[in-house]
């Protein structure tokens, strides 16, 4: 009976004690150290990151500002219609998603990467500045 009391006593200190010094042994310790440090003209409201991880969107008063990873530098500078205090990005439509509290609006606003392609040098067949749209179908079989 003694037996069973000790063991029954140990199982309580080890049930009572046991998740503690599991995590005492368990605990890991973060470093956390800035990678880019960006200047801006204005307060940053809010920012998001590009899917891909290229580009990070900078949502300052009245503008937002596109910051290039791989340049370095902020590439572009989005005027802004309205005034807006959140900024998220929704890879699904590839668009930002602003909020405004003051206006209590939200805006859904599609993103477009336009490239400029030098094509000096080249022949072409009509008006050398006519408007050409490049759409690529990825699900082609």
């Amino acid at each position: 009976m003694r037996t069973m009391v000790k063991y029954a006593l140990l199982f309580f200190f080890i049930t009572l004690i046991g998740p503690f010094s599991l995590a005492a042994h368990a605990r890991a310790d973060i470093s956390l150290s800035t990678i880019k440090q960006i200047p801006l003209g204005s307060q940053p409201l809010d920012v998001a990151a590009s899917p891909d991880g290229r580009k990070i969107y900078i949502l300052l008063e009245k503008e937002i500002a596109v910051y290039s990873l791989r340049e370095g530098r902020i590439t572009n500078h989005l005027p802004l219609s309205q005034r807006f205090d959140r900024l998220t990005f929704s890879p699904r439509i590839n668009a930002l998603i602003l909020s405004s509290s003051s206006e209590k609006t939200v805006s859904v606003v599609e993103i477009e990467d336009i490239f400029k392609i030098n094509i000096s040098g080249a022949p072409f067949h009509g008006p050398e500045n006519a408007p050409v749209t490049v759409v690529v179908f990825g699900d082609y079989q």
